[in-house]
């Protein structure tokens, strides 16, 4: 794959040749390498699923090192990990979680909840933190935690993200339009979001449609 490969060893004794062979492979990987006059340092994580204990077909032993290998990179990134069959059940989870995020980005479950931000030394509000809530029709309502980390992962962030930024501009346009001038309001924004690009022109996109002042958007 882009940044994944797949290493085949045959007569292996145990479980800790595995690892110690995921253990000079990561070493390996980790020397550094001079690119256009820059020192680069990857790291690397790497799942072990071993026959016939994790899948007696080819296709099953790479479905379970592939899942091992999400567990190491959720533990920290640059590890090893085995699988164990309880991560098929978390995998399984994910999955229908992405599934429903996608659907819920599209669904109207997502709303947003201001939090005022407040001033220790007189008690006025200064501003608002535009905080993201996911109204899943069989969870309840969910935080962030719960959805983001695996948004970053499978590339929601992008519509997900999109979707904050329009809908905080949007809230502040009704306030405006029902006579309230709302203080300045804070929305989040991913890394992922910043790397892409585009963020600066879709803001001023944002801001001439609904015709809000800049300075109430940090």
């Amino acid at each position: 794959g882009g940044d994944e490969f797949a290493v085949i060893q045959i007569e292996l004794r145990s479980a800790p040749d595995a690892a110690a062979l995921a253990d000079r492979l990561m070493v390996a990987a980790a020397r550094p390498v001079r690119i256009a006059q820059q020192e680069v340092v990857v790291g690397t994580s790497v799942g072990i699923a071993i026959f016939p204990e994790d899948g007696g077909t080819a296709d099953e032993l790479c479905a379970n090192a592939d899942v091992a290998l999400y567990s190491a990179k959720s533990a920290g990134r640059a590890r090893m990990a085995y699988y164990r069959p309880e991560l098929t059940t978390e995998a399984r989870t994910r999955g229908r979680l992405r599934r429903d995020l996608a659907r819920g980005i599209d669904g109207g479950e997502l709303e947003l909840h201001y939090q005022p931000k407040v001033a220790a030394s007189d008690g006025s509000v200064t501003g608002l933190e535009a905080l993201l809530r996911w109204r899943h029709p069989e969870r309840g309502v969910l935080g962030p935690g719960a959805f983001l980390p695996m948004a970053e992962e499978t590339g929601l962030i992008e519509p997900l993200g999109s979707w904050v930024l329009q809908d905080a501009v949007t809230q502040i346009g009704r306030w405006r339009a029902g006579g309230i001038t709302p203080p300045r309001v804070a929305v989040n924004l991913s890394a992922s979001q910043l790397r892409r690009g585009g963020v600066a022109r879709r803001m001023a996109e944002l801001i001439e449609s609904i015709d809000i002042p800049p300075g109430l958007i940090e």
